[in-house]
């Protein structure tokens, strides 16, 4: 039995494959492999000069080049030294005002202390005072801790 492909073979014209699997630039071109290994070391000998070129650019442009790599990291330091200082004088405020909360406090409990010693502030007057100045303690750290955490 003949293959079904093979029916008509005898009445077909041959045909010529389209792609070999082998690429090439110049197809159609004169004389195929001469004239492509002639591009490609010409198109090599173009990108060495290109790129001697180039380090020829950079060469001349050393100075300058150095001169802006020098500039960025001087900068760079101005701007860290510059934050770190904020950052200092930032928790310098920060001890100022705890310091002075905690005074507060402390002055407040030891003055309602003394008046309940004395009997001029009831028991549970002193407990309130206590429960409301250390609630508002508590709300004055929350409120520090969240701003600090929004900073940063």
């Amino acid at each position: 039995m003949s293959d079904p492909t093979d029916d008509n073979s005898e009445d077909e014209e041959p045909t010529e494959d389209l792609f070999d699997g082998v690429e090439t630039a110049d197809i159609g071109a004169g004389s195929g492999e001469e004239e492509s290994v002639v591009d490609e070391q010409m198109a090599q000998s173009g990108q060495a000069a290109a790129e001697e070129l180039n380090w020829n650019k950079l060469i001349e442009n050393l100075e300058d080049v150095t001169n802006l790599i020098r500039e960025y990291f001087e900068q760079s330091r101005e701007n860290k030294r510059v934050e770190n200082e904020r950052k200092q004088s930032y928790f310098e405020h920060q001890e100022r005002i705890i310091l002075t909360a905690a005074g507060t406090f402390v002055i407040v409990i030891g003055t309602a202390a003394w008046m309940t010693y004395s009997n001029a502030l009831s028991g549970d007057a002193f407990t309130f005072v206590l429960g409301t100045l250390f609630g508002s303690i508590l709300t004055f750290l929350q409120n520090m801790i969240g701003q600090r955490d929004k900073d940063e």
